[in-house]
């Protein structure tokens, strides 16, 4: 990827645990996740950011649009100059390249998802002062994509034996 691309990608990873750091659920949170990626080859759109605390059917628990709160629209608003920088940059460049950058991003939310796994209980976690379940994970849980997807971002994002563990995939 080219180092314009990274280094908003390094913007959004700062912007993003800074908003995460003002986020103050109420419930004690069993997960939060990004889902939605949207993206057209003319207009990529930061992922949603949600969280939950509890679910009544099996199905919901690792479903976004049916969390608490299935959109933080403080989170994604953090993230919308960074994508319209994105689409500023990506303008006119061919379906191989948006197919590039849609990877990119695949990456780098699974990368950070694991990163903040490891350190969810570090002091420069921004999930510090959340109110969390033991077995609290942050991950990509891609509802709208096929069944396979879905399970490849879970699995990058929590690793394969906790996305087991949880019953995720």
């Amino acid at each position: 990827m080219n180092r314009e691309i990274e280094e908003i990608f390094h913007g959004i990873e700062i912007a993003l645990v800074t908003a995460l750091c003002s986020v103050q659920p109420e419930n004690e949170i069993y997960a939060c996740g990004f889902w939605l990626f949207y993206c057209d080859h003319t207009v990529i759109r930061p992922p949603c950011f949600g969280y939950n605390s509890s679910y009544e059917h099996e199905d919901d628990r690792w479903s976004p649009p049916e969390w608490d709160v299935d959109i933080d629209n403080d989170v994604y608003g953090a993230l919308e100059p960074f994508y319209q920088k994105l689409i500023d940059i990506m303008s006119g460049q061919s379906d191989d390249a948006w197919e590039n950058l849609m990877n990119y991003q695949w990456s780098f939310y699974t990368n950070l998802c694991r990163k903040l796994n490891m350190e969810v209980d570090s002091e420069v976690s921004p999930f510090k002062e959340w109110p969390r379940k033991s077995n609290f994970v942050v991950g990509v849980f891609e509802v709208n994509e096929s069944e396979e997807m879905y399970d490849k971002l879970a699995v990058q994002s929590l690793g394969h034996q906790k996305a087991q563990q949880l019953c995720v995939i």
